[in-house]
């Protein structure tokens, strides 16, 4: 069984990238198989003689799904002290990174791939996002890679993530290639239509960027990010309409509330600090 994905998309503006930390599905059809994290194990899926392992484990899987990283951490290195199999020190890893504490985390992540999570792609998937969770970008892409090189067809989600980290280091034709490949492999799936869009108004093509985002609720109405990013657009840095009439506030107003209803969360890096990165 898989645990529940702890999403990095969340908080506030603009990217709703699709990076995960966890195995369930972040994309409309997605299995949990392809996502790639944690590997869930309970008492009852294994013998008596390692039971107590595996109720450390479950331990660590509710510690987890409560958000509670440094009684994950202590569970899952229980675990890990006693069966040092690759998963259990990569889900120590990721909660490790999510205290966050990212030299353990990538010594923990040494571990998983010298007890052979070096020929499992979810260990270089996990270890790129903590890569990028820590803002080392090109370290994460050549995760990523390797992780992609493990499998037998296209994973979508780990594309997603190189398409991120080349906006995060500003190289936005690498990006929009990346995400151009996404869309062909996945043509329903509204992220990369995002992410060409988010790349846009990375670029500061604010009216192309519009049209982008309106593209993307044509695949997708209810894809909230973007109808977040284009009122950051109406309410920034566009003062006039296309009819060249001031564009009312209310509207981008209105995008934010309907943003709000949906419960939607973000990630927790700003258009500010994407920004910075050119300077």
């Amino acid at each position: 069984m898989m645990m529940p994905s702890v999403s990095l998309t969340r908080c506030a503006l603009a990217l709703g990238l699709a990076l995960s930390l966890t195995a369930c599905s972040t994309g409309p059809d997605a299995k949990d198989s392809d996502s790639g994290g944690l590997i869930k194990e309970t008492p009852d899926s294994v013998g008596s003689a390692n039971s107590d392992i595996a109720t450390e484990i479950s331990a660590g899987n509710a510690a987890f799904s409560d958000a509670k990283w440094a009684d994950a951490a202590e569970a899952w290195g229980s675990a890990a002290a006693k069966r040092p199999t690759w998963d259990v020190h990569m889900n120590h890893a990721i909660a490790l990174s999510l205290q966050p504490d990212f030299e353990g985390a990538i010594a923990e992540m040494r571990k998983a791939m010298s007890s052979g999570g070096d020929q499992q792609w979810q260990t270089w998937f996990n270890l790129g996002n903590i890569y990028t969770n820590r803002g080392l970008y090109e370290e994460a892409i050549t995760a990523y890679r390797a992780g992609l090189s493990l499998h037998d067809r296209p994973h979508v989600e780990s594309l997603l993530n190189i398409s991120a980290a080349y906006m995060f280091l500003t190289q936005y034709d690498e990006a929009r290639a990346t995400s151009d490949y996404i869309v062909q492999l996945s043509p329903g799936d509204p992220r990369a239509y995002h992410n060409l869009a988010l790349i846009l108004q990375l670029e500061e093509r604010y009216d192309r960027a519009i049209d982008a985002y309106e593209a993307v609720h044509r695949v997708d109405p209810d894809f909230a990010q973007s109808y977040f990013n284009k009122g950051v657009i109406l309410g920034r840095h566009l003062d006039k309409g296309r009819d060249g009439a001031a564009a009312p506030d209310f509207e981008a107003i209105d995008v934010l509330v309907d943003v709000g209803e949906k419960s939607v969360e973000y990630i927790p890096v700003s258009y500010t600090h994407l920004r910075a990165h050119e300077t």
